[in-house]
């Protein structure tokens, strides 16, 4: 089972998010293979809107950036900002 779909995040709606962003981390930008790709849940409390968009739960990150989130945490509120700012967020419904 991979991180996503313990989510609720079926593997065609994970692919749709890596796409929107581009197939690049979006904590560091860098541009990786869709399956090299990871995602991260963000957060276990989850706002009204994030329960209406599952994709406002997760992060697309590459295999070190994802290390380090967890090693160094990025505050949550800085990572629901990235996943709420993402071109095209609120369409994965």
């Amino acid at each position: 089972m991979t991180e996503a779909s313990g989510m609720g995040i079926g593997p065609d709606e994970e692919k749709r998010i890596k796409v929107a962003v581009e197939s690049s981390c979006e904590l560091c930008g860098i541009y990786m293979l869709l399956s090299l790709l990871g995602v991260h849940r963000i957060s276990c409390r989850q706002s009204r809107s994030e329960k209406e968009d599952r994709s406002l739960c997760i992060l697309v990150v590459c295999p070190d950036c994802h290390r380090q989130i967890h090693m160094i945490p990025v505050p949550v509120r800085v990572q629901r900002f990235i996943s709420g700012s993402r071109q095209g967020a609120g369409i994965f419904l």
